[in-house]
């Protein structure tokens, strides 16, 4: 009975580990999971040429803000167009400017017609103080005269050597004339009165006729601001604003004029892993489609944050600013 025993029990113990094998089995023969390892970033290797793109700029330019607030009435010049200093490029409209300028000229006109007025007065003032004058000169002749012939006839009258009637006429005689000349004097005392006052008047009314022309003039300049003229000689590198388009003063930048069309440059913006293996002062070639030249020196003028800008000398006139650049630089 013992021995049935033992030999279950070993029966047992083998099957358990035939089916533990066959287990292990199963999952061996299952496909595991393949784990990739981590991919490196590709290395930047020093010497090795690359070819960035970039738009070609003028390196010398002068931006012409729009001279006055206003409305754009009329653009004269258009991108790649030359113009000379003091050219009329475009012209503005403010009507403020307009309108200050015609109110003005009313004042001025106001004040010219007061002070045209106020000298054809001083004139007729003048021939009146002068005919008075000559009249008050005539009558004091003739005073002086009554009075010789009155102081005779007193003394003849006291010796009684003159008749009563010749007396008593040289005595109306004399206070007739005294009379015409009071009045006479007064007269012309009064228009030469008038004259010193017209002449305050004139200086006063000269003095606002000035004022008002420099009124006029400053109305004018705000006016003539509403042109706007070319700074400089050079070429329309780009402009903006269109007829009807409103505008202001400081703001908005109506054209840019590049004064040397053979210094240009070329701005880069590279990743930053490269930008940080480029110098300033590097060298670099500049191939342009437009131009004759496959290959044009340049050389890295300035780097920034983000940027890289690289300057050249235009070899012919076909490269203008606008078209497209590929620079070709080594990493240091």
């Amino acid at each position: 009975m013992r021995g049935k025993w033992i030999l279950f029990g070993g029966a047992t113990v083998l099957l358990a580990a035939a089916l533990g094998a066959l287990t292990l089995l199963r999952h061996s023969q299952q496909p595991q999971p393949i784990v990739k390892p981590m991919s490196e970033p590709t290395p930047i290797i020093a010497g090795l040429e690359i070819n960035l793109s970039g738009r070609v700029e003028a390196e010398k330019v002068v931006v012409v803000p729009a001279s006055t607030d206003g409305i754009v009435e009329e653009i004269f010049v258009d991108a790649g167009e030359e113009v000379y200093e003091g050219q009329m490029i475009a012209r503005i409209k403010n009507q403020q400017s307009e309108a200050e300028q015609e109110l003005a000229q009313i004042e001025l006109d106001r004040a010219q017609t007061r002070v045209n007025n106020i000298e054809s007065a001083i004139l007729t003032a003048r021939l009146e103080a002068s005919r008075t004058r000559a009249d008050a000169s005539r009558s004091k002749s003739d005073l002086d005269r009554a009075e010789r012939v009155f102081q005779r006839q007193e003394m003849l009258n006291q010796q009684g050597a003159t008749a009563r009637n010749a007396y008593d006429k040289a005595v109306k005689d004399r206070a007739d004339a005294a009379n015409d000349y009071e009045t006479l004097n007064a007269n012309a005392r009064i228009s030469e009165e008038r004259i010193a006052t017209l002449l305050k008047d004139q200086e006063a009314a000269k003095k606002t006729l000035e004022e008002k022309m420099a009124s006029l003039e400053d109305a004018k300049t705000a006016f003539a601001a509403g042109v706007v003229h070319a700074p400089v000689d050079g070429t329309i590198v780009s402009r903006s604003g269109t007829a009807g388009e409103e505008v202001r003063m400081k703001t908005s930048v109506m054209f840019v004029i590049a004064t040397d069309l053979s210094a240009l440059k070329i701005e880069l913006v590279p990743e930053p892993a490269v930008l940080k293996r480029l110098q300033q002062g590097q060298p670099a070639i500049v191939v342009i489609a437009e131009s004759a030249n496959d290959n044009i020196e340049g050389k890295i003028m300035e780097i920034t944050d983000n940027k890289a800008i690289v300057e050249f000398l235009s070899p012919n006139p076909s490269i203008k600013p606008g078209l497209t650049a590929q620079v070709k630089l080594k990493l240091r």
